[in-house]
């Protein structure tokens, strides 16, 4: 019964972290867009990590540093793949 209900937990924070950067994902894509990069809606989750790479050269160019939602976007997809994980592990 324990081992279900940790299942859970870690489902959902998994769940959070994915939706939390999907919403990383879609502010990077806006911000691309007007810095006038073409971005298709229908295969940027394909194209994540080189849209995360161009975030971050445009923002090194500006203000020097990588971005703030580049460093978030990295912590989301790391801690959704932990608890993912750990998911995993607790059902197994």
């Amino acid at each position: 019964m324990f081992e279900k209900n940790l299942a859970l937990v870690f489902g959902v924070m998994a769940l959070l972290f994915l939706v939390s950067n999907f919403i990383i994902v879609l502010i990077i894509k806006d911000y691309l867009q007007q810095r006038g990069e073409k971005v298709n809606p229908a295969t940027m989750h394909f194209q994540i990590f080189s849209m995360a790479k161009k975030y971050r050269e445009f923002n090194q160019k500006e203000m020097g540093k990588s971005g703030k939602h580049y460093g978030t976007f990295w912590i989301s997809i790391l801690l959704f793949a932990f608890f993912l994980v750990l998911g995993i592990l607790v059902v197994a």
